[in-house]
């Protein structure tokens, strides 16, 4: 082998220098060619790669075994992450836990050992004037103190973001203002959801669940090879990881929103849509929104090739 490599080194070296000079010529008449044509030569950004080229490069290193099913999912989130905004991340206005600024001591005390979040957005009036958030750190060390109970004062700046941020941008924004949540508005300034760090840090490494979130119900959750139950706010990015999304003309995000906007009216418990072989049908409902939904297909029906985000479990 050791002879056979000195071999053809040697020959290679040979044909090297032969063609050198003709590959020179043949460049230089190229450039100048595209000099006259006034077309930009090739630079470094030649060997750039777009992000659709990225995620096939992804994809065939998972299916050519380069890549395990955990690195590529990694991998596959975090291309992702660059184009989507904040409104598909966000906890949606209705369930938002947040406090009264002229909330009773005791019921304050009376809520905290009730949710599993350490930040509650304060409001004035109404939910869509945020005034504030308060930091149950900040409420044990006033409780520590013995001093009578002053919100207001408790209160620590938080940020507003439009839904259209990119989560990229709120990411950024997050690191330097050195923040952990952002309300979200629409267009005319009403509150439309809440954002924190973690639901960021989920769309890169999948679901980061604690102790409180144990007992909690996942978004999708398969019963049986063609039925699912899935809550009203799972992203239908997610539902696509086992059907195909249905072709719509709306601007929505959710499984819930999708139901609701095809049935065009207040949706009763029991309500179905068929869009092809896949049905959805209202099983639970909070007022006006879809909570909870049946979703049946032919166990056949794959789903969608270019979806490659996971579904949340």
């Amino acid at each position: 082998p050791e002879r056979t490599v000195l071999f053809l080194s040697t020959f290679m070296r040979i044909v090297g220098k032969l063609f050198s000079l003709p590959v020179s010529a043949l460049n230089s008449i190229g450039l100048f060619t595209l000099k006259i044509l006034r077309v930009p030569p090739p630079g470094a950004d030649s060997r750039l790669y777009s992000l659709d080229e990225l995620e096939m490069v992804v994809l065939e290193s998972y299916a050519g075994g380069l890549l395990h099913e955990r690195e590529q999912e990694l991998v596959a989130n975090i291309l992702g992450f660059s184009e989507e905004r904040v409104e598909q991340v966000m906890i949606p206005r209705t369930l938002i836990t947040a406090i009264p600024v002229t909330i009773d001591e005791q019921q304050l005390l009376d809520l905290v050992p009730t949710t599993a979040y350490s930040r509650l957005p304060v409001y004035r009036d109404s939910i869509d004037n945020i005034i504030g958030m308060l930091h149950l750190k900040d409420l044990v060390r006033q409780q520590l103190s013995g001093e009578p109970l002053d919100l207001p004062s408790l209160l620590r700046k938080v940020s507003f973001v439009p839904d259209t941020l990119p989560v990229k941008s709120l990411l950024a924004s997050f690191k330097r203002l050195h923040q952990h949540m952002a309300i979200v508005i629409d267009e005319h300034g009403g509150t439309l959801g809440l954002v924190t760090l973690e639901d960021l840090l989920e769309e890169v490494v999948g679901d980061v669940r604690d102790e409180f979130d144990a007992g909690e119900e996942a978004p999708i959750t398969v019963v049986e090879p063609g039925y699912l139950i899935a809550l009203g706010v799972a992203q239908l990015d997610d539902l696509a990881a086992y059907v195909p999304i249905p072709e719509h003309d709306y601007d929505i995000a959710t499984i819930g929103g999708l139901v609701l906007a095809e049935l065009g009216r207040r949706p009763q418990v029991g309500d179905e849509i068929r869009t092809g072989e896949i049905v959805f049908r209202v099983v639970d409902l909070d007022r006006l929104a879809i909570t909870r939904l049946s979703i049946h297909f032919p166990p056949g029906v794959a789903p969608d090739a270019a979806s490659s985000a996971p579904a949340s479990e």
